[in-house]
C-alpha cells in the first residue's frame, strides 16, 4: 500500500504533493465576526449580484480551457443562500472502464477531513464535553510528562510540537494502539512555540472526540455533523453508498502520472488507518453545501463557528499577505481573490480544494482523480520542493483558485497557470 499523504510543504516523491499549503501563493483573514455574511463594504464581483447567465458562461468556457489543459475532476460553484451558480465535471473516472467524470461522482477530499475533525470538537464545546484550553491528559490516557501540557487548542493549530505524518508503521487499526504509537514520539518543539502541520494531532483530536462523545468518531460525526444537515454523498470511505461498498455513489479511480494509485475502493477504511487527517470522500456538491452551511453559521452556533475561523495561529507570511490558521482551516487575505477561508487535500493522486470567497459570498470546490507531473529530486532527501518541479499538469487547487480569481477580478483571461511549462534545459 502506498503512503498516505494528507498536506503539508514538502512531500515525498513516492507520495501526494501537499497541496493543502503549497499550491497557493495565498495571503491575512478580516475580523471573526465577519465571516458569517458579506458585511457593507465588501467588494463584490460585478457578475455576481447582477445576472447569471453572462457569469455562468464565463466559467463554462475557462472551465473547457481548463479540461483542455489536463484537468480531470468536478468542479462547483454555490452562491450564499444555497444556490448552483455552476457545475460541471470533465475527464473520466475510470480510465480502463471509459467512465467519464460527473458531478455525481466522489473523491478522497484528504486533508480537508480535518475541518470535520475540528468541527466535531466544537460541537463537544458547545454541549460541555470538551474545553479547547484543557490538556489532552484530561481525555486521554497515559499522557507522558513532555506532552501534558499540550492542549486541544494547540492540537487545532497546529502547534502541539507533534512531529507530521504517519508512515507506514502508524497505519494502526486500533484506537489505543494509535494513542501510544504518536504520544511516544518525541516532540519537534515545545508546545505553543510555533505552527507546524502535525497529521498526527489531528488524530489525536478525533480519538478525544470519540473519548468525549462516548461514540464512535465517525458514528458521531454522522449524527451530529452531516445526517442533521442532509450532508448525503460526504462520507467515510466505510460508508455504504459508496458504490464499492455496493451503493449508489461512484467514487472516481486516481491516477498519478497514469498509473492508478491510492484509488479509494483499494483502500483499507476499518480501524484507525486515516481517522483525523483524512478518510472522508465526497461530491463536489456536498463538500461545497458543507463549507457554505459551515461558513453561514448553520451547523454549529455563532460562538464555535467564530473560533472556527478566527485566525488563532500564523501559518507564515507578515503583514497584509500573513496566512492564518483557525480550528482545521487556513484564513487569509488576497489581493487577487479577496478574503478567503479555504483548505485542501490529497492523497497519492486524488485532490481536493474547498475556498469560501468572504467578499463575493461565493463557495467553490473542485475535486480531481489525477497528479501528474515529472520532478527532479536534485538532493536526493527523496522529497520536491518548488524548485525541483519540472512540470505538472493543473490540479483542483490551482484550477478552483484561478477561477476564484477570474470571478473576483471580473477577468476570464487568467490562464497561465493551466498550462505545463517545461522547464528549459
Amino acid at each position: 500500500m502506498s503512503r498516505r499523504r494528507f498536506a503539508s510543504a514538502r512531500t515525498p516523491i513516492s507520495a501526494p504533493r501537499r497541496l493543502a499549503l503549497r499550491l497557493l501563493p495565498s495571503l491575512a483573514l478580516l475580523p471573526a465576526l465577519s465571516i458569517i455574511a458579506c458585511l457593507p463594504g465588501c467588494q463584490r464581483s460585478p457578475d455576481v449580484d447582477g445576472p447569471d447567465t453572462a457569469l455562468q458562461h464565463q466559467i463554462a468556457e475557462y472551465m473547457r480551457r481548463a479540461a483542455d489543459h489536463g484537468f480531470s475532476g468536478a468542479i462547483v460553484v454555490e452562491k450564499h443562500d444555497g444556490t448552483i451558480l455552476f457545475s460541471g465535471a470533465y475527464g473520466l473516472a475510470d480510465d480502463s472502464l471509459n467512465i467519464p467524470f460527473t458531478a455525481e461522482t466522489a473523491v478522497d477530499i484528504g486533508s480537508n477531513s480535518k475541518a470535520f475533525v475540528a468541527a466535531a470538537v466544537m460541537a463537544l464545546v458547545e454541549d460541555g464535553k470538551l474545553s479547547v484550553d484543557g490538556s489532552i491528559a484530561d481525555y486521554l490516557p497515559g499522557v507522558p510528562d513532555d506532552k501534558s501540557d499540550i492542549t486541544v487548542h494547540q492540537l487545532l493549530t497546529h502547534s502541539s510540537g507533534l512531529p507530521d505524518e504517519y508512515d507506514e508503521s502508524y497505519h494502526v487499526r486500533s484506537r489505543e494502539q494509535m494513542e501510544r504509537e504518536i504520544l511516544s514520539q518525541p516532540l519537534q518543539a515545545a508546545p505553543g512555540e510555533r505552527y507546524s502541520y502535525s497529521d498526527m494531532g489531528y488524530a489525536l483530536l478525533a480519538a478525544i472526540v470519540e473519548r468525549a462523545a462516548d461514540t464512535p468518531f465517525r458514528q458521531y460525526v454522522r449524527a451530529r455533523l452531516l445526517r442533521p444537515n442532509k450532508l448525503n454523498q460526504l462520507d467515510f470511505g466505510d460508508a455504504p453508498e459508496w458504490e464499492f461498498n455496493g451503493g449508489s455513489v461512484p467514487v472516481a479511480r486516481g491516477y498519478n502520472n497514469g498509473i492508478d494509485e491510492d484509488s479509494p475502493a483499494d483502500q483499507p477504511h476499518s480501524g484507525w488507518t486515516s481517522i483525523g487527517p483524512g478518510g472522508l470522500l465526497a461530491t463536489v456538491a456536498a463538500g461545497a453545501r458543507w463549507h457554505n452551511e459551515l461558513v453561514q453559521g448553520r451547523i454549529l452556533g455563532r460562538e464555535a463557528t467564530e473560533k472556527l475561523f478566527a485566525k488563532q495561529i500564523i501559518n507564515r507570511g507578515t503583514g497584509e499577505t500573513t496566512i492564518y490558521y483557525g480550528y482545521g482551516w487556513q484564513i487569509y487575505f488576497d489581493p487577487r481573490r479577496g478574503n478567503v477561508i479555504s483548505h485542501s487535500g490529497a492523497t497519492a493522486s486524488h485532490n481536493w480544494y474547498s475556498q469560501y470567497l468572504v467578499d463575493d459570498s461565493l463557495t467553490i470546490v473542485a475535486g480531481s482523480n489525477r497528479i501528474d507531473g515529472k520532478y527532479e529530486d536534485a538532493n536526493g532527501d527523496g522529497y520536491i520542493s518548488d524548485d525541483e518541479i519540472i512540470s505538472e499538469t493543473i490540479y483542483a487547487p490551482q484550477v478552483s483558485s484561478r477561477l476564484a480569481m477570474a470571478i473576483h477580478q471580473n477577468d476570464f483571461t487568467i490562464y497561465p497557470d493551466f498550462m505545463v511549462e517545461e522547464k528549459a534545459d
